[in-house]
Order: structure tokens, then sequence, then C-alpha cells
């Protein structure tokens, strides 16, 4: 029984990191906020830079790749990195669940020994 109960462990760990890896991708992104916010430098309709949120006719400006965005590009990346997020915590919850039901019994039993002897 033991070696079943060590993959089991070993599988629950597995889903939790990738779980909490894809939540952490996704936070990371920006799926966490509520306006339209630019990774980089956000420009107004005249190509000024503005302060964020990001408006329907600004664009961002990322500097790690030279790249340009619209507002519908960036809400679009957002809206992936949230669908992330919400991908991530199932595996995560999932794992955490199965890896404290496996282990919080065994626990417990130890603590309720150490308890009956200083009794």
């Amino acid at each position: 029984m033991k070696p079943v109960r060590t993959w089991l462990v070993l599988l629950f760990l597995v889903l939790a990191c990738w779980g909490l890896g894809q939540t952490l991708l996704g936070i990371g992104d920006g799926g966490l906020a509520r306006e339209v916010e630019c990774a980089g430098t956000n420009l107004g309709w005249d190509g000024e830079e503005t302060p964020s949120p990001m408006g329907p006719e600004d664009r961002c400006h990322l500097e790690s790749n030279d790249e340009y965005r619209t507002y519908e590009e960036q809400r679009d990346v957002q809206r992936a990195a949230r669908r992330s997020v919400a991908t991530g915590t199932r595996p995560l919850g999932a794992g955490l669940l199965g890896l404290s039901v496996l282990l919080l019994p065994q626990r417990l039993r130890g603590m309720a020994a150490k308890l009956k002897h200083r009794a």
C-alpha cells in the first residue's frame, strides 16, 4: 500500500506545482487587472505617453520586443492571462486537496500519539 500512496503523493504534488506555475504566469501577464493595463509605455492617440489604464484609442509599446499593441490586442492578451489564472487554480486546488487528504490523517495520528504519551 505504501508505493501506491507514494505515487499518489507525487501525482498530487506535480498537479499542484503545475497549477501554481500556470496561475503565477497568468498573474504575471496581467490576468488580475480590472482595466486594460499596458505592460510597457502607454501611448495616446497623439503618440504621447499617457498614464494607465489604456483607452480605446491608445497603443501599448512593449520595450522587450519592440512591439506595439492596440487596446483590443492588449485586452485580449489580458483575457487570455485571466483564463490562464482560472485554468491554473483548478489543478492547484485539486493537488492541494489531494495532498491534504493523503497527508493530514497521518499527521493527526502522530500528533495524537505525542499527546497520549505526555498524559
